[in-house]
């Protein structure tokens, strides 16, 4: 998984935030993370069929992060 700096803690420490992404054949699911924490805590699971190209899927997607 990419790690993507969200924002600097106290002493230099850095701070990863993670978007995590549980794709199955009936519906995937969205979860958000931290290495503060570590655990992830789901945000929405999107139900769409993953077929053929995963265009609709990918659509879903990006209406979900907007």
């Amino acid at each position: 998984m990419p790690r993507v700096r969200a924002h600097q803690g106290g002493a230099g420490e850095h701070l990863m935030r993670y978007l995590c992404f549980d794709i199955g054949d009936k519906r995937t699911g969205i979860a958000s993370g931290s290495d503060e924490l570590k655990i992830a805590s789901p945000v929405e699971v999107i139900e769409c069929a993953l077929v053929s190209d995963g265009s609709a899927l990918i659509d879903r997607l990006m209406k979900v992060i907007e």
